[in-house]
């Protein structure tokens, strides 16, 4: 079965939210931004299930279909995977790195989950019957076009094409080589001086998991599996 995330491309959430916030006219209509609120928290949903899926060098298309992704299961998922937002840091920026030795698009964006998780919140509250009666007032409705405009500026990148992706390789090395950057033993240049020894070997996802290309050795290296994907 054919689930939600099946049927949407996910950058239509935020496009959506940009349409619905250009409808509300700065706040002065109230449903549109119910609307604009909705797709937003969806947008935080996907990415935080996405971000989820890379950091457990899982298979976006099977984990989909088979987990719960509420916001907060997701959320605790990646803290248990990449410990707390310093570590989750680390993360992205050797991905970046072996993105940019890689040749490969994108800019890899950072996500900040206490942010994340902030602006779900408030979408939410947004989403719900009693926010439209107190949205009778003014200020209140120009206040929150200003909230979901942040909100939508904060999610942009990362539904960028290219933003998002990594290769997913499962060499011991290479994870020993990832897990010391981030824990501070090594530096960039180390990540750079290993990735120029050896082939890599793996998928590389878009944004919505599949696989769209991938890296193959031209020869094995034996001292490093040739970075198989798993």
């Amino acid at each position: 079965m054919d689930t939600f995330y099946d049927q949407v491309e996910p950058s239509t959430f935020p496009r959506q939210a940009d349409e619905w916030l250009a409808e509300s006219k700065g706040g002065e209509a109230s449903r549109p931004l119910c609307y604009a609120a909705l797709e937003l928290r969806y947008s935080i949903e996907f990415l935080a299930a996405h971000y989820s899926v890379l950091l457990e060098q899982g298979n976006w298309s099977v984990a989909r279909s088979e987990r719960s992704f509420s916001f907060k299961s997701v959320e605790t998922k990646i803290y248990e995977l990449a410990g707390h937002q310093r570590l989750i840091n680390g993360h992205f920026e050797f991905h970046r790195i072996v993105n940019h030795v890689l040749g490969l698009p994108g800019t890899l964006p950072t996500p900040d989950l206490p942010r994340f998780a902030k602006y779900w919140h408030l979408c939410s509250e947004v989403c719900h019957i009693s926010w439209t009666q107190r949205a009778e007032n003014d200020g209140v409705r120009r206040k929150t076009y200003e909230s979901l405009v942040e909100v939508r500026d904060l999610l942009t990148p990362h539904f960028a094409p290219g933003s998002w992706s990594w290769p997913v390789i499962k060499d011991q090395a290479f994870q020993v080589l990832r897990d010391s950057f981030v824990a501070g033993k090594k530096s960039a240049a180390d990540v750079e001086a290993y990735l120029a020894t050896i082939d890599l070997r793996g998928d590389i996802v878009d944004s919505s998991g599949t696989v769209v290309a991938q890296l193959t050795p031209k020869t094995p290296n034996p001292g490093t599996n040739g970075g198989n994907a798993a």
